[in-house]
């Protein structure tokens, strides 16, 4: 009898591509967000949003590994309501150009894309 086939290399893990320091401006809005390496279930991403009026940040758990990536929804980390809420699950793709497009799951925000730092 043969054993079960082994994972590939990464599976189940932020891939290496998308980890690092990313950042979009969106109007008066400046936004960076930072993935570090981790496993399903595990906290990869930390977001924050600066704009002349508020502070806000977030961090939220790796949800699938594949292509889109998910995140889980996020957790307010810094910030007050009604203004710094939890965020809804996002799924994160790299775009052809290099940038990565955060798109918030059934949201009505348009999708955001973030250059590296």
């Amino acid at each position: 009898m043969g054993s079960a086939p082994a994972s590939p290399p990464g599976a189940g893990r932020l891939p290496e591509e998308y980890v690092g320091s990313w950042q979009a401006v969106r109007g008066s809005q400046t936004w960076r967000l930072t993935l570090a390496p981790g496993g399903i279930g595990e906290q990869v991403m930390s977001l924050a949003v600066q704009d002349p009026g508020f502070a806000c940040a977030w961090t939220a758990a790796l949800r699938s590994a594949t292509d889109p990536v998910e995140l889980d929804v996020s957790t307010v980390t810094s910030g007050a309501p009604p203004t710094c809420t939890a965020g809804s699950r996002s799924r994160l793709r790299l775009l052809p150009d290099g940038a990565l497009r955060r798109e918030l799951a059934g949201g009505g925000s348009p999708p955001l894309d973030y250059r590296r730092r």
